[in-house]
């Protein structure tokens, strides 16, 4: 879904940071890495937070052209590593509050409405709020409830039974 959400726009330099922070535990792709690619994952950039690789996604670079796999994203280290991360049929050993905007571009809320069902389905105690807007304004509007039903379960309260029956 990231593919095809934060590539080649303004958040391709989140998408790079993302992928080379996969790369660490997941070696493998580093196999498809062309030079360049490489040199940024093993560099002292490795360890760049999030917030200062934010502003390559000004280059709209296409995470395919640090790649020899023409389409890195169908080969079979890519199907791999999906596979193996993939967090399906893994259920939360601890209650879900997901909040999501509405109009989110880059982190589309259909994949957190996916990971609210799959999570009640397996017996989650799992709470999704969907609040109008887009990546910074919905976490700025999202923030209070986040915080409220935080501080419920650190005060003690169960999480709300908020599954669909």
């Amino acid at each position: 879904m990231l593919v095809g959400s934060m590539n080649a726009n303004l958040a391709a330099g989140l998408f790079h940071a993302a992928t080379f922070g996969i790369a660490r535990e997941r070696p493998e792709i580093l196999t498809m890495a062309d030079d360049l690619a490489q040199w940024i994952a093993t560099s002292p950039l490795k360890n760049v937070c999030t917030v200062p690789a934010a502003p390559a996604g000004q280059t709209f670079w296409p995470m395919q052209l640090m790649s020899r796999d023409a389409d890195p994203f169908r080969s079979r280290v890519a199907e791999h590593i999906y596979r193996v991360t993939r967090m399906t049929d893994r259920v939360s050993a601890v209650p879900l509050y997901i909040c999501q905007g509405t109009h989110e571009w880059w982190i589309p809320a259909a994949g957190a409405r996916a990971l609210h069902r799959e999570q009640c389905r397996l017996g989650t105690q799992a709470s999704y709020r969907e609040v109008c807007g887009e990546h910074l304004s919905a976490a700025a509007l999202g923030y209070p409830g986040a915080l409220d039903w935080l501080d419920r379960r650190l005060r003690g309260l169960p999480a709300p039974a908020e599954c669909p029956a």
